[in-house]
């Protein structure tokens, strides 16, 4: 049987990792991946594109990567991702939401 400041003890570390958990849900939340894929006429746009993932509830910009095609780990959440495309002639950019709540989620942006 446990002495009164024995479970005192335990229940103090146990409501401080539970308050973690719970103000920030970060530590609880395990990465998940994202393919993020730039099109263009329906198929792979093979040219070079500059991708920025922000997240939707503090607007900060959680991660970046540069290829037509690419994989992201980001935590569970609501995301807007940002796809520019230079070429010689024109620069497209092109803005997508997206929520990721199981691994492998595909984001297909057209970029015609």
């Amino acid at each position: 049987m446990l002495t009164h400041k024995e479970n005192w003890k335990r229940l103090l570390i146990h409501g401080l990792l539970t308050g973690l958990l719970v103000v920030n849900p970060l530590f609880a939340a395990e990465n998940l991946s994202v393919n993020l894929i730039a099109t263009l006429e329906n198929s792979p746009a093979m040219e070079s594109v500059t991708w920025k993932v922000y997240r939707l509830d503090n607007k900060h910009e959680v991660t970046s990567a540069r290829n037509h095609s690419t994989q992201v780990q980001v935590p569970p959440g609501s995301y807007r991702v940002v796809a520019t495309l230079k070429t010689d002639d024109k620069t497209v950019i092109r803005e997508r939401s997206f929520h990721v709540r199981t691994n492998s989620s595909n984001v297909v942006v057209p970029m015609d």
